[in-house]
């Protein structure tokens, strides 16, 4: 009886006694699994170890990759402890060797070929994107097929696509991209309106046949040394006003540091700069605006520390880029400009037909330091129109003055008048006084005016020599202001 009483007792105890050992086990699973949980880093690992390379994730999504596409997925790979320059597409890793010129694009084989759409994944694709190295992508010698449309696009890393041939037109419309660099590529045309970029570099032999057009742009630093800029009116894209034939569109630009536009730049069509912001300096020299017939420079209303329009590039001056002076064939249009030190025009050729108008333009300029007119060529009449302006120094070579007729001065006014010297631009001033011309020298230089009366540039070289302690000239200057008065309309009737 005390047995099978002893023997009901643990049977009526089963339950418990399974139930606590389920209890201890379930706890002991949860701390094993504690203990030997990876951590967030190691799981993060794991994932991309799960989803592969950069390489392998693309091959899923594109088929058939070409040689340069694989070049560069495994170039932008962060897991790339051995990357070199540039992701190599063609046969030479040199920038400067012949068959990395994308001139001959239509020779390269269709393993040199990138499309488009692969370079966009790579900058919209969140998996993707933490995959690539800071670097970011950085080509050389590749022919990117399709169009490569990066609208609204923040890219984290910058895009350097460096003698590559890219013919169909891109859209960088309201892109945020810290560098982006073409140089030395062939492209289409680019519509870039409203694209803030760190460091927007068309250089080295750029060339863009179409419009190329970053209206309302904002950049730290805009380059273009040695680019080519041609517009086309049968291209996709012709940006706005096509009549005045735009072949770089800067206007509304915003650059924190620098516009470069030079060392063998060329632009056949309009450059159009105006009311562009710039912080730094507006370079100019060994460039060709070539417009006929039309306006090759509209910088109207533009804003800058300081524009240099030449003088000429020595030979070896800018490295390997060409030499040579400033030339326009086209009216140049400063009309407005606002300048925080020195406008300095020396040794630039001003060319246009003969009736057309062409020449400098900068009336209503504001120029806080000197204005230097200098070893310029004024072909065919072109005319120097300052009217309404105001300069701190307005410095012309004798050798510089247009012709009779062609110079336009009413409502200029100056600190300082007299032959244009070589002076440095870095100067915060003219350093000690000009070298003075005789009076009969000043007076030609007001007589070079359009027929008629024109009594304010007399007052104000009347003020100039009163102000430097020259009474004796400022009354000869204003009788032979009455004398000219005579010349126009006789004795006045009282």
């Amino acid at each position: 009886m005390e047995r099978s009483g002893l023997r009901r007792d643990r049977t009526q105890n089963r339950p418990r006694l399974i139930g606590v050992r389920a209890i201890a086990l379930i706890v002991a699973l949860v701390a094993a699994t504690l203990i030997f949980a990876p951590s967030e880093g190691e799981a993060a690992s794991r994932g991309e170890a799960d989803r592969g390379s950069l390489l392998e994730m693309a091959s899923r999504l594109f088929p058939d990759l070409t040689r340069a596409e694989r070049a560069l997925l495994e170039y932008a790979d962060i897991r790339n402890v051995a990357r070199g320059e540039y992701a190599i597409c063609g046969p030479s890793a040199n920038p400067d060797d012949a068959s990395n010129d994308p001139q001959d694009a239509a020779k390269w084989d269709e393993q040199r070929s990138i499309r488009a759409s692969l370079i966009r994944w790579m900058c919209v694709y969140p998996d993707a994107i933490r995959q690539i190295d800071p670097q970011g992508i950085q080509v050389l010698g590749a022919k990117v097929v399709e169009k490569l449309d990066l609208t609204g696009v923040s890219v984290p890393y910058g895009i350097t696509l460096r003698r590559c041939a890219i013919p169909t037109m891109m859209k960088l419309e309201w892109t945020v991209i810290p560098l982006l660099d073409l140089g030395g590529s062939y492209t289409g045309p680019i519509d870039a309106f409203g694209i803030s970029v760190g460091i927007m570099s068309l250089n080295y032999g750029f060339h863009a046949n179409g419009t190329v057009d970053a209206d309302g742009s904002r950049v730290g630093d805009f380059d273009a040394l040695n680019g080519h800029f041609k517009y086309l009116p049968d291209a996709e894209f012709t940006g706005q006003h096509p009549e005045k034939k735009p072949a770089l569109n800067i206007i509304n630009m915003q650059a924190k540091d620098g516009v470069w536009l030079m060392g063998g730049f060329e632009a056949n069509g309009q450059v159009w700069l105006g009311g562009a912001k710039i912080g730094g300096t507006l370079g100019l020299r060994a460039g060709h605006f070539i417009n006929p017939g039309n306006v090759a420079i509209d910088a109207g209303g533009v804003e800058a520390t300081a524009i240099i329009i030449g003088p000429p590039e020595p030979p070896g001056g800018l490295g390997s880029l060409p030499a040579g002076p400033f030339e326009a064939d086209g009216l140049v249009d400063f009309s407005g400009a606002r300048v925080g030190g020195g406008l300095v025009v020396d040794g630039a050729k001003f060319n246009g037909r003969k009736g057309d108008r062409h020449g400098f333009i900068a009336e209503g300029a504001n120029v806080k330091g000197p204005f230097t007119w200098r070893d310029v060529s004024l072909a065919e009449g072109g005319i120097l129109d300052l009217g309404g302006a105001a300069v701190g120094a307005f410095l012309i070579d004798k050798g510089s003055w247009p012709a009779p007729g062609k110079l336009l001065i009413d409502g200029l006014t100056y600190s300082t008048i007299g032959p244009g010297l070589p002076i440095l631009l870095s100067d915060p001033a003219i350093r000690g006084a000009p070298t003075f011309w005789d009076l009969h020298t000043y007076l030609s230089l007001l007589r070079l005016q359009p027929p008629g009366y024109h009594p304010q540039p007399y007052r104000e070289l009347a003020r100039a020599f009163r102000e430097s302690g020259d009474e004796i000239g400022a009354m000869r200057i204003l009788i032979a202001s009455e004398d000219e008065r005579y010349r126009q309309y006789g004795w006045a009737d009282f």
